[in-house]
């Protein structure tokens, strides 16, 4: 697919340095500087779907925690020591 990336005069002559520098051509460049985009995106997205799930045990864990102390706590009262 063809595309058209308008750049600023700045950007143009920053990427023609670099494409000569390494030897590449600005397209390259361009692709590749896209392609890690997306990777680093991707890896971003799995993160936090990751993060989520592991957020949601840990409630639901120390939702069940909280739920058995409080059934073993049930029959018995706390009153204030006196000395």
């Amino acid at each position: 697919m063809a595309m058209t990336l308008r750049l600023t005069d700045e950007q143009t002559e920053a990427l023609r340095r670099r494409a000569e520098k390494e030897g590449r051509s600005m397209q390259q460049i361009a692709l590749h500087a896209i392609d890690d985009y997306l990777a680093r995106v991707a890896d971003d997205e799995y993160t936090d779907m990751l993060a989520e799930k592991g957020a949601q045990r840990f409630a639901d864990r120390t939702s069940s925690v909280r739920r058995t102390e409080w059934r073993s706590n049930r029959g018995t009262t706390t009153s204030p020591t006196t000395s």
